[in-house]
């Protein structure tokens, strides 16, 4: 399957997501949490549910909120924007 760097823009609340690699967005210098928590999701195949959207500057962003205990590099919640490209549906 090829990929659909704007599949972000396609998705509704309830859809179920995952990174299958680092988005290229995060390729330069990101903090170091940042980039810890992306890793860890590729790794583990995490997969996100689309919670809600919020408009930025007119556009309209998926965001996932989530807590995953199992992640012993990172603690908390976190609310991740989805509108990077490595993104792939999960059924």
């Amino acid at each position: 399957m090829e990929e659909d760097p704007e599949l972000w823009k396609k998705l509704k609340p309830g859809d179920r997501v995952r990174f299958f690699r680092m988005p290229s967005t995060l390729v330069g210098y990101v903090p170091e949490e940042t980039r810890r928590l992306y890793e860890w999701m590729v790794e583990h195949k995490h997969v996100l549910v689309v919670d809600h959207y919020d408009t930025i500057d007119g556009i309209d962003y998926p965001w996932s909120d989530w807590f995953e205990p199992n992640c012993e590099h990172l603690e908390g919640s976190h609310t991740i924007v989805l509108n990077d490209d490595g993104l792939e549906r999960v059924n």
